[in-house]
């Protein structure tokens, strides 16, 4: 146990906005492409285009983690382990040092702010697919609805009115959609949680 808590301080680490950021000696090195010069089979993909997404990087960094942290089989284990075992690492554990590394924090600049929230948003955005992913172990799913639920109390309980109270009304949102069949979990998600996090972002 001591040894899966100490790797999963090793991977949290990775979330920090001061790991996710990139140096400015690195940006400068990625001067924008002309378009003549583009290559779409060598080149990286960007919302940003002829420009570096720089966000776009830690995104997909933060969400490589966060989802390898939260693979559906790894927490079934989880669930396994803990059952025999008390002492060792929970789901729940697992989630709340989550949530509490990407969230909240005294950020000393708007860039490194948003890529708290990036991070954060990755956190969310697996914990909504495992509560509607259909081959997650039942346990894991149960666990994972509870701490979205827990999130939305406690996020409820604060003003002004932040992220956590939009993205907990997501998960609602998003169980009933699905329990419909109206869109398939993931389709659902993305659609709310981009009008979702546009409130965020300008609130």
């Amino acid at each position: 146990p001591a040894a899966q808590r100490a790797a999963l301080e090793q991977l949290i680490a990775t979330l920090d906005p001061a790991v996710l950021a990139l140096p400015d000696t690195v940006i400068r090195l990625l001067p924008p492409v002309p378009g003549a010069l583009a290559d779409p089979v060598e080149g990286f993909r960007s919302r940003t285009t002829p420009m570096f997404d720089e966000l776009g990087a830690a995104r997909s960094l933060a969400q490589h983690t966060v989802d390898n942290i939260l693979q559906r089989e790894r927490l079934a284990r989880l669930v396994a382990m803990a059952a025999r075992d008390g002492s060792a690492l929970t789901v729940a554990q697992v989630i709340d040092r989550l949530v509490a590394a990407t969230w909240g924090g005294g950020d000393d600049s708007p860039y490194r702010a948003t890529l708290r929230r990036i991070a954060a948003r990755a956190v969310i955005d697996r914990l909504l697919e495992l509560a509607a992913d259909r081959n997650a172990d039942q346990q894991v799913r149960d666990i994972v609805e509870w701490k979205l639920d827990e999130i939305g109390r406690r996020a409820a309980a604060a003003l002004p009115v932040n992220m956590t109270i939009i993205l907990s009304l997501a998960l609602l949102w998003l169980l009933l959609q699905t329990a419909m069949g109206n869109q398939a979990p993931t389709a659902a998600a993305d659609k709310f949680l981009n009008s979702a996090w546009l409130c965020v972002d300008n609130s």
